[in-house]
């Protein structure tokens, strides 16, 4: 009796242990992910519209806002970007910061072959004596000078080359 005895308690002990381990064991609750945090974003405001904004906002004398608009427009513009930077030159005076619109209208004149760019040289000579900077204002006239007298030699003889 004892061999059987043992056997089964065995057995017995066995069985036990393994339906312990099959049986469903209660985990600790698992925390679920929380979803991801996505910011809302305003819908794009179309370059074009951007550029009416900013005009709107000049001619309604808010300069800040005309500038920042024109300022962003214009670098989302590039076919436009002179005409609407001498738009801020407009604001940046108005407001009272002739610096800046220095700064402008230099950029303007630096990085385009326009009428803007032509409209800025004529303006940067004015610009330039509001900051009470003599030597800047002077450079900027002799250079308009110098090209008025330029354009009126190439109109009065079209066949000499530029030299």
């Amino acid at each position: 009796m004892g061999q059987g005895r043992g056997f089964v308690v065995v057995a017995g002990l066995l069985g036990c242990w393994v339906a312990a381990g099959c049986s469903k064991s209660t985990a600790p609750p698992q925390e679920q992910a929380l979803p991801a945090v996505v910011p809302v974003q305003q819908p794009a405001v179309e370059p074009l519209e951007l550029a009416r904004q900013g005009l709107a906002a000049l001619e309604q004398k808010q300069y800040d806002e005309a500038v920042a608009k024109l300022t962003e427009a214009a670098s989302v513009n590039p076919a436009i970007a002179p005409f609407l930077r001498l738009h801020a030159v407009e604001a940046e005076l108005a407001r009272g910061n002739a610096k800046n619109a220095a700064a402008a209208a230099v950029e303007i004149v630096a990085l385009s072959d326009t009428t803007a760019a032509t409209v800025a040289r004529l303006r940067l000579p004015a610009i330039h004596a509001q900051l009470g900077d003599p030597a800047a204002t002077t450079r900027a006239n002799s250079f308009i000078a110098f090209n008025f007298s330029m354009a009126i030699l190439r109109r009065l003889h079209p066949d000499c080359a530029d030299g």
